[in-house]
């Protein structure tokens, strides 16, 4: 039993040892409060081996403290290839990924792209020593006294690192804190500022635009389409989005624009539903009680046929279909086969963007004008992480990629070249004479800028980030509006800026006004990951609260864009608890989806 615990002991160390050298955000630093969680941490693994040995069945107790140490090695390399510990809410959220071909194949990429050979073959030589140990020298027997007092205190340890502590660099603890916080959450700053606000109130959209008939109106939602990369250049002066910086030069584009969330069905909520996305869980799936009414039941209700069509052949996904077809739409055609049935190019989850231009346009000209005007969203799927499905002869700009940045980019690449074609098709349609085309993201994606390469990590503005592209073949709206650079714009005023544009005044469960609104809102972000985020942004301020470290980060966005300076919050009396109290706004508007009594 010594040994084993030796040999664990040895190997938690040697990780964390690498994860310091690795950076990222589980570093280590001689801080009390970073050795005061290392120290407890391997309190726990310590505890985990004990509990172990505590098993009646040995063959068993080898099988099972072999395997444990198999997960146990690979689950450390992926904090350390992720700069943090998988968490409980990413697994049940995601857990749908198992149940279709394409999504196996996805999970198999994720992998490859995240771990590397070594991680497996450590983990592996861990696991065969921890088996192999049972066989060196023949264990004595515990007495039942002494069993039962091993078995509480390691026991009492484990949940108290588990379930007490904010932290643990045991990425079992760790697991198990993430799975008690998904379904209860423990009170924080915000949650106590929460208890005592209202939720926001719905908003009226009094149209600014008048119109002589209604217009077509086509959403286009591009999968993991970030802005920051847009009217830039790589280190060899090559334009990444060459036509779409086209597109922001002639269309009204907005700086300052993010999604509310960092995962397709939650950025799909916040744009097509107006309200803020849930902390922990996916919208869709929660939708029982969630009984506000969102932008295609208010179309459909002033006459719009509402169709939304997605490139992922997986239409139910995330509940997503049976949500679409509740809250207001009323088709939702199949266009794309898994993709192993397709005969056009995979990328991902689903067939590449310009394939599925080509057949949204198809279907489209098969609509008679006698169905009067459309509202259709679009969400395309290719640019998915982790964006290396991509073969050799279409890689743009980075030929032979050497990271997921430049797997990115080249991506990126395919998402412009696409958008041309999809622009072109648009306008060789009788329906794009009267209509809006609006453009954007249904989130970011970070590609190493605070030492992550996963969206489900920490809350800046990479994981946020999306370009609004509005195109309105009626007026141009760039010589009407300029837009505001020191504001700050989200997916919360899409759905009432979409009823300006259409010239619909309406009574409306929104939170946010339209964009050509004098009103400036907050715009409220959601991470529901690495241990919960919370995030508003009232310009120039970034406020950030994480949730698993109960700690607060303050930025100057004018100043700091790149957010790589946080500010001392002692020098911020007054700003600092104005923006903690608008943060407590995205806890009480949870109560949008609990059932009413």
């Amino acid at each position: 039993m010594i040994l084993r615990v030796f040999i664990w002991t040895i190997f938690f160390t040697g990780l964390v040892v690498n994860i310091h050298r690795k950076g990222g955000g589980v570093k280590i630093d001689f801080s009390f409060e970073s050795l005061f969680f290392l120290f407890t941490s391997l309190l726990a693994v310590i505890s985990i081996c004990l509990f172990l040995e505590l098993l009646e069945n040995k063959k068993k107790q080898k099988w099972l403290a072999a395997f444990i140490a198999f997960c146990f090695g690979v689950s450390f390399y992926y904090s350390k290839r992720t700069s943090f510990p998988f968490s409980y809410s990413l697994l049940i959220n995601n857990f749908g990924i198992f149940f279709s071909w394409t999504g196996i194949r996805l999970f198999g990429k994720l992998i490859y792209s995240t771990f590397f050979a070594s991680d497996f073959f450590w983990s592996s030589v861990f696991c065969a020593l921890i088996f192999k140990s049972y066989s060196w020298k023949k264990s004595k027997k515990i007495n039942p006294k002494t069993k039962a007092l091993l078995a509480g205190l390691s026991i009492v340890t484990i949940l108290s690192v588990s379930l007490i502590q904010s932290f643990s660099f045991d990425p079992m603890t760790h697991f198990i804190r993430s799975a008690y916080q998904h379904y209860a959450p423990t009170n924080n700053v915000l949650t106590e500022i929460a208890e005592k606000k209202d939720t926001l109130p719905s908003i009226l959209v009094k149209t600014q635009f008048i119109n002589e008939e209604k217009p077509h109106i086509f959403l286009l939602i591009v999968e993991s389409l970030n802005d920051r990369f847009i009217n830039q250049k790589n280190e060899h002066g090559v334009e990444l989005t060459p036509y779409i910086n086209q597109l922001t030069k002639t269309a009204l584009y907005f700086p300052n624009y993010n999604s509310n969330s960092v995962q397709t069905a939650k950025g799909h909520f916040a744009a097509l539903c107006g309200q803020i996305p849930m902390t922990r869980a996916i919208e869709f799936k929660n939708d029982e009680c969630f009984s506000k009414k969102c932008l295609p039941s208010i179309l459909a209700e002033n006459g719009y046929s509402t169709t939304f069509i997605q490139a992922d052949p997986n239409l139910n996904y995330d509940n997503n279909q049976k949500f679409m077809l509740s809250h207001g739409f009323q088709k939702m055609p199949a266009l794309a086969k898994p993709c192993e049935l397709e005969s056009h190019p995979c990328y991902g989850l689903g067939i590449r963007d310009d394939i599925f231009y080509q057949r949204f346009f198809n279907y489209l000209s098969s609509i008679p004008e006698s169905q009067g005007p459309q509202f259709m969203v679009l969400a395309t799927i290719a640019n998915h992480m982790p964006f290396n499905f991509m073969p050799a002869n279409e890689r743009r700009i980075y030929p032979n990629p050497k990271n997921l940045k430049e797997n990115y980019l080249n991506s990126l690449r395919m998402v412009d070249d696409s958008m041309r074609v999809f622009i072109k098709l648009f306008n060789e349609s009788p329906k794009s004479k009267n209509s809006i085309l609006i453009i954007t993201g249904d989130h970011g994606f970070p590609t190493g800028e605070h030492g992550s390469n996963h969206n489900e990590n920490f809350a800046f503005f990479e994981n946020f980030d999306v370009p609004l592209i509005i195109i309105d073949s009626r007026r141009n709206l760039k010589n009407i509006f300029s837009p505001l650079e020191k504001r700050s714009f989200s997916h919360l005023n899409l759905a009432p800026t979409i009823l300006d544009l259409a010239g619909i005044s309406a009574e409306t469960d929104f939170i946010a006004q339209s964009i050509f609104s004098s009103i400036n809102d907050p715009v409220y972000l959601v991470q529901p990951y690495s241990g919960g985020y919370q995030s508003v942004v009232s310009w120039p301020y970034s406020y950030t609260f994480e949730e698993h470290k109960q700690r607060e980060s303050l930025y100057n966005l004018e100043n700091d864009p790149g957010q790589k300076k946080p500010l001392k919050l002692v020098d911020y009396p007054i700003i600092l608890p104005f923006l903690r109290t608008m943060a407590a706004q995205i806890h009480k508007q949870q109560s949008v989806f609990e059932c009413k009594k």
